[in-house]
């Protein structure tokens, strides 16, 4: 079954189509695809030692996320990639300092990961960091690099995203 996300950037007018690799990430396709029951909508942050990648942290939680496997698991994911990384509250301890708004004490973090060129998570991976390939952008992908290319000056984003039925 093709299933299809599409993708926004609201604020500059963007739009995209995500298809899912329901083929190689079946458990984290189905489990993304039951999170997004309602659209998401997210300030992505560019990140500062992976390369051409944009993320976020406060996905919305995947039902039995410590049990599901990595599943088309890279470390170097090319242009297009969308990656979910998971990672239990006390693995984030060195952020204690930080007390960012979306980490609250005992939620465990459910990110995305989204490639717009051949990036390197060779550091998080290293840090324990597992990330599973669960989608592709298809259509619109070239815009979308350019907008996140332009974030890096610019600053963050609001993205949504959202099923395709």
């Amino acid at each position: 079954m093709d299933r299809r996300i599409a993708l926004a950037i609201p604020e500059l007018g963007l739009s995209a189509s995500v298809r899912m690799s329901v083929e190689r990430a079946p458990l984290t396709c189905a489990a993304i695809w039951d999170a997004l029951e309602s659209p998401v909508e997210r300030r992505l942050i560019h990140t500062a030692t992976t390369g051409p990648v944009v993320f976020f942290y406060d996905f919305p939680a995947l039902r039995d996320a410590r049990n599901l496997p990595i599943e088309n698991h890279t470390i170097y994911p090319r242009a297009g990639d969308i990656l979910y990384f998971f990672q239990p509250w006390n693995g984030l301890r060195s952020l204690e300092e930080f007390d960012p708004e979306w980490l609250r004490p005992g939620d465990d973090v459910h990110e995305l990961f989204f490639a717009y060129g051949a990036a390197n998570l060779r550091l998080p991976t290293e840090e324990g960091w597992r990330g599973s390939v669960w989608g592709k952008i298809d259509a619109g992908l070239d815009a979308f690099a350019d907008a996140c290319r332009r974030m890096r000056m610019d600053g963050t984003k609001r993205i949504r995203l959202s099923r395709v039925n």
